[in-house]
């Protein structure tokens, strides 16, 4: 097997906006998933969708080869397929994140190939952790090189609706409003913390990985994910907000919502990361406008915030809680659970979603 062309797959779709670094851990989880022969046609696959006979005439292939071998991959889920305009298959390389990982889990499978897939993928994680804990021995070097933080926070929107400057994307019931297909598959995080041996703790539905529009459609054609309707959508983030979990979907105000994950501090490696970044006063997920606020007089020092804060930004002192301005988020699940209504959401800013600097079609880039 040549491993020269899985690093040609890892430089590829590391075109996306979401990358991770070479580690050898990185590259014997894409050789688990790829053959030499796919990873080379990713090597080679331009940037955009393309169809078989566009794709052919791009880099020089058999169409009937590239047409049989990509929809092969598509139903392996290893390339993403949508639709041309004139209907035709059109086929786009998958991002890592969001796209090929969560894949590997949706179906909430557990079988041998899932498990050494999470032991691959707890590899990944301690390699990449041990870098990211190096480069943050130099926090301003890393802000220089760090982009805008790919994902943002949602506040709860009941704790926000006060707010009159409150727009839609801020807003998750108009998030899901505008979107007509929406699907529902296990949450990667959850799935890994299982079969791992140490299940999640929250008490929330393990299916909470939400996807819309194309991808959606791709998913459930594909089996990997099921169909929701829009009223079995809301009830299920309200049953994740009754949990305790926040709301993480795109930071990005030019391209379509893609994914939207509902978090645990339980199971959750991305918070893992936003928590072991924050020491350094580096910000690796985008705030919420809004900040949490307690009210002294009226707070009884119950601690049931400080146990649903998953972000741990809140602390007992002297039986009153405090917040933790650098490590509060907005997310406003304590404000869910106080039950003296002594903690509250107010705006701190005005913050918009960046623009994209990558073109996304579907899931793929």
């Amino acid at each position: 097997m040549n491993q020269d062309n899985h690093v040609r797959l890892m430089e590829r779709m590391n075109q996306n906006e979401v990358k991770h670094p070479q580690t050898q851990a990185m590259i014997n989880l894409l050789k688990e998933l790829f053959s030499d022969e796919q990873a080379a046609l990713i090597g080679d696959f331009p940037l955009g969708a393309y169809t078989p006979k566009a794709l052919s005439e791009k880099i020089g292939r058999d169409e009937s080869e590239l047409d049989n071998m990509l929809k092969q991959m598509s139903t392996d889920g290893l390339i993403f397929e949508g639709k041309a305009e004139n209907g035709e298959p059109e086929y786009s390389v998958l991002a890592f994140e969001p796209g090929l990982i969560e894949m590997q889990y949706l179906k909430g499978k557990d079988d041998e190939r899932t498990r050494k897939f999470v032991r691959l993928m707890n590899i990944v994680h301690e390699e990449e952790s041990a870098i990211l804990k190096e480069a943050l021995k130099q926090p301003e070097a890393f802000k220089e090189a760090l982009s805008e933080p790919m994902g943002r926070l949602l506040a709860i929107e009941e704790n926000i609706s006060n707010d009159k400057e409150v727009a839609s994307w801020e807003r998750l019931t108009e998030i899901i409003e505008k979107e007509t297909s929406y699907a529902v598959g296990e949450c990667g995080c959850k799935h890994i913390a299982k079969l791992s041996g140490n299940p999640c703790q929250s008490g929330a539905p393990s299916e909470c990985c939400v996807w819309f529009g194309d991808v959606a459609d791709y998913l459930v054609e594909r089996e990997y994910a099921k169909r929701y309707t829009k009223e079995e959508l809301f009830k299920l983030f309200k049953e994740c907000e009754e949990a305790g979990l926040v709301h993480f979907t795109s930071n990005r105000s030019n391209s379509k919502n893609i994914v939207m994950c509902n978090c645990c501090k339980c199971c959750c490696g991305y918070l893992d990361s936003v928590k072991l970044a924050r020491e350094s006063g580096i910000q690796l997920m985008e705030t919420s406008n809004f900040m949490a606020g307690v009210d002294e007089e009226t707070c009884t020092g119950c601690g049931e915030c400080v146990d649903y804060c998953q972000l741990e930004a809140l602390e007992l002192s002297d039986d009153v809680v405090s917040i933790n301005e650098e490590h509060c988020l907005g997310c406003g699940s304590c404000v869910s659970k106080c039950p003296t209504e002594s903690l509250s959401l107010f705006r701190v800013s005005h913050k918009k979603p960046p623009e994209s600097t990558v073109r996304v079609v579907g899931s793929g880039v």
